[in-house]
């Protein structure tokens, strides 16, 4: 680790960052020689505390109070670390794209009903809406809204456009130990849950054949995980041993095999057609 904030990361949990911030106001004040060195640096990085105790409430699904914390963030902060709007002239960490309507690698498909600035504060607060949207029986749009969720989760993971919701930084060179939610952020399995929601809130059969090919999509990035992992790079076999496993792409198959080949082989612009097809 580089700094305090990469350990704390990784080392403590959300209540022990919360003790910390406490002490922090309860202490910073002191000028005694011994508070003075100990807290003459903490005590300028509040808005940090608060991005990190918020962001692992993210880890933790936890999402309203996820958001009570980032809440608790100076405004200016997420300008000049999160907005790429603002700076210009900044790579890394900084949100790009809309994550409920664009997929990292993916042709826009969807429209954008809602254009606002990213920030963990928005794409929190929008994601708690669209999921208490979904959950509403009597929401005629739930597949739309769990659709909406499921991207976000997606854009979550490491192959996602907003993967700084969950992480501060990501490298080929990570090793362990990896924060508690790396098997989220590596296979997507709450991007999958609400693909699969989505489904089956679906009307049309095109709609629910591309939240299969979806819900297939975060399975395949947690089976070439494992596959890297336990072979090594051996390859020779990796394409029986990714269709073999992947059951959803096995249930697009067989549920909707007039649409199999169109939605795995033609590439991904055919998806505008399948999600224009929900109604």
């Amino acid at each position: 680790f580089y700094n305090y904030y990469q350990y704390i990361d990784v080392y403590y949990s959300a209540n022990e960052v919360e003790k910390l911030i406490t002490n922090v106001k309860e202490n910073a004040s002191k000028t005694d020689e011994f508070s003075v060195w100990a807290y003459n640096y903490i005590k300028k990085e509040n808005s940090k505390l608060y991005d990190l105790l918020g962001t692992m409430y993210i880890r933790k699904d936890d999402l309203k109070t996820a958001l009570s914390n980032f809440n608790k963030v100076e405004v200016g902060y997420w300008n000049d670390y999160y907005s790429l709007w603002q700076r210009k002239d900044i790579e890394g960490n900084v949100f790009d794209e809309n994550p409920f309507f664009t997929l990292k690698y993916t042709s826009d498909f969807m429209p954008e009903k809602e254009n606002f600035v990213a920030n963990k504060i928005s794409v929190t607060k929008r994601l708690i809406q669209y999921l208490e949207k979904a959950t509403n029986p009597n929401e005629k749009d739930r597949d739309y809204y769990y659709f909406l969720a499921a991207n976000c989760y997606y854009n979550m993971t490491i192959n996602g456009n907003a993967w700084m919701m969950r992480r501060f930084g990501i490298s080929a060179n990570d090793v362990e130990p990896y924060p508690e939610d790396q098997e989220e952020f590596i296979g997507g399995n709450l991007a999958k849950k609400y693909y699969l929601l989505a489904y089956s809130t679906a009307k049309t059969d095109k709609f629910k054949a591309l939240c299969l090919r979806l819900a297939g999509r975060c399975e395949k990035n947690k089976l070439d995980y494992q596959f890297a992992t336990k072979y090594k790079g051996n390859f020779d076999f990796y394409q029986e041993y990714l269709l073999g496993k992947n059951r959803y792409y096995g249930d697009l198959k067989t549920k909707f095999p007039d649409y199999y080949d169109d939605l795995m082989t033609t590439g991904c612009t055919v998806f505008e057609n399948y999600y224009s097809a929900r109604r």
